[in-house]
C-alpha cells in the first residue's frame, strides 16, 4: 500500500512539474514561431500540432531554460528545441530549432526571432 501511495505521489509531482514547463514563456514563443514560419509549414505541412509532453528544465534562479517537444503536420513531424535566458524579469529565446524526424536538415530560427525583438 505504501509503495502504491509513493508511486502515485511521484506521478502527481511529475505532472505538476511538466505543467509548469508546458506553460513557460519560451515554449509559447516557440510554438507561435513554428506555427507561422513558412519554412516549417513547408517542411511539416499545416496546420501544425504540438505534443502536450514537454521535456527539459527551467531554472528561475540562474535564468536558463532548455526544452523540447514534438511538432507534427500532415507532411511530417519533428522535434522543436528551444533554449532561453532570463534578463531581468523577461525571458528571451537564445536558440530555436526544428529537427525533422528521421534526420534531414534542421531548421534554425534563432536569428529570425532576434530580429523581431530589436
Amino acid at each position: 500500500m505504501m509503495l502504491r501511495l509513493t508511486t502515485l505521489l511521484a506521478a502527481l509531482l511529475c505532472l505538476a512539474g511538466c505543467g509548469r514547463i508546458a506553460n513557460h514563456p519560451i515554449v509559447g514563443v516557440a510554438k507561435e514561431e513554428v506555427s507561422r514560419n513558412p519554412r516549417v509549414v513547408e517542411l511539416l505541412g499545416g496546420p501544425i500540432e504540438f505534443s502536450p509532453t514537454i521535456s527539459g528544465r527551467a531554472n528561475e534562479t540562474d535564468g536558463i531554460a532548455a526544452m523540447q517537444f514534438e511538432a507534427k503536420g500532415p507532411k511530417g513531424s519533428g522535434l522543436v528545441v528551444v533554449e532561453g535566458k532570463k534578463l531581468g524579469q523577461e525571458w528571451g529565446v537564445t536558440l530555436l530549432e526544428v529537427r525533422p524526424a528521421g534526420g534531414g536538415r534542421s531548421e534554425e530560427h534563432t536569428s529570425e526571432l532576434q530580429s523581431q525583438f530589436r
